[in-house]
């Protein structure tokens, strides 16, 4: 970038692109610092201010904490707010820029800044042995210092050492956890300031080891307990009580697809019934009264359900193997479900809506004079404290009306004669 050096003085100029100039920018101090004889600050906020420069339209101020890299503002002012700097000892410079994009040599503030405000200190509490650092319930609270100017908190978690992650926003300078799986934890905070802007993140906590325990889903009321296998489509989930809590999210997945069918509960098991054939696994949630969720448990063992709940069959067809109806009545009958007290139909007409029957204790149902189309059929029951088990299997009709089979008929004309072999007269009749 230097095309030549041209000393004078005793200086050296860079002639560049740059414009860079030798006057170093002078007078810097820290303005708001508690204990000024010794330069510390005890709250993390500090104005730092310098000379005005009467050509200077922007200033750069730079800051390195512990002689670390230098970190950059720009500002048009001969002053910077600092709000939440962490503990350490910052050493500043600040340079001017002129209309020309011209930049001053760096200008040092001296002595060096220290600051012990306890800012970034992160700490916990509700762990139940504190000189170890150990949890043993997967519910505590990791807090910090408040700082002025600030919006809101930024907490981010990791555990076993990995990848930072999960951050969370607050403003309130803490923030409670439940239902932590086992694993040993570290935290880290930024603040991020009301003015714009944020600081840097904060070194990370002291570990704390979770030994709750927490996570672990059991399944019950299965026919084939070996192999986690069930036969009538009726099983309960259970998973350890998380302290903290007051009601928990169940999601089911369904032949390894996506989670969903969200169950909300205030106990720690759910009794399903009425459930199709396939694989299943679980996750569960915990919600305190502040609605602090937990992170998403482990995924339980796969169940496998073989009890054929909502397998339909018809009669009344007249074409039963191919599933052909030509005059819209038939009847579609179900076995009986476990649990069951009664059933609930959903019928629709190619891609139209479902037109849902009303829930009855019988295990059939009678159609007459359906449109014709496809029709699609499902299946679903309730038990008697009114919880509603999941769409069967999708069964298809087709109504077809029967074609009427053209007649071909065949005129004879026949003639009738008198004994002397006169016509008398002559008749025609149609054959089939």
């Amino acid at each position: 970038m230097n095309l030549f050096n041209l000393p004078l003085l005793g200086l050296v100029f860079f002639i560049s692109s740059s414009h860079t100039f030798a006057q170093a920018i002078g007078n810097i101090v820290y303005q708001n610092v508690e204990d000024t004889v010794n330069t510390i600050d005890q709250d993390g906020a500090v104005l730092v201010s310098w000379a005005e420069q009467a050509t200077a339209v922007s200033y750069q101020i730079a800051y390195r904490l512990n002689g670390g890299s230098w970190k950059s503002k720009y500002t048009s002012s001969a002053e910077y707010q600092y709000y939440t700097l962490l503990d350490g000892s910052y050493d500043f410079r600040v340079r001017w820029i002129d209309e020309l994009d011209a930049k001053s040599a760096w200008g040092y503030a001296a002595p060096s800044l220290t600051v012990a405000a306890g800012i970034g200190l992160i700490q916990y509490s509700g762990i139940e042995d504190p000189l170890s650092n150990t949890d043993t319930d997967g519910h505590f609270a990791v807090d910090w210092n408040a700082a002025t100017g600030v919006a809101e908190y930024k907490l981010q978690s990791r555990i076993d050492g990995g990848s930072w992650g999960r951050s969370v926003k607050t403003s309130s300078p803490s923030i409670s956890y439940l239902g932590l799986t086992d694993g040993v934890y570290e935290y880290r905070i930024r603040y991020l300031y009301a003015a714009g802007g944020k600081s840097a993140w904060s070194a990370p906590s002291n570990t704390v080891t979770v030994t709750a325990g927490l996570g672990d889903i059991t399944l019950s009321d299965l026919e084939d307990v070996p192999n986690r296998g069930d036969t009538d489509g009726a099983f309960s989930v259970q998973w350890p009580a998380i302290a903290g809590a007051v009601s928990y999210k169940l999601q089911t997945s369904k032949d390894t697809g996506s989670w969903g069918s969200t169950k909300n509960t205030t106990s720690n098991s759910f009794s399903y019934f009425g459930m199709p054939d396939g694989t299943y696994q679980f996750r569960v949630q915990a919600i305190d009264a502040s609605e602090l969720r937990s992170a998403w448990s482990n995924a339980s063992p796969t169940l496998t359900e073989t009890a054929a709940i909502g397998l339909l069959n018809f009669s009344g067809l007249e074409d039963t193997p191919a599933g052909i109806d030509n005059d819209g009545t038939f009847t579609v009958n179900w076995n009986v479900i476990a649990q069951a007290s009664s059933y609930q139909l959903a019928r629709k007409l190619n891609d139209g809506s479902w037109i849902k029957a009303r829930f009855s204790a019988n295990t059939h149902l009678m159609f007459t004079g359906l449109e014709p189309g496809q029709h699609t059929f499902k299946l679903r029951a309730k038990n008697s404290t009114k919880q509603k088990s999941q769409w069967g299997t999708e069964h298809y009709i087709s109504v077809v009306p029967a074609v009427a089979v053209p007649v071909t008929t065949h005129a004879t004309r026949q003639f009738n004669y008198d004994p002397g072999g006169h016509l008398i007269d002559d008749t025609t009749t149609n054959d089939l």
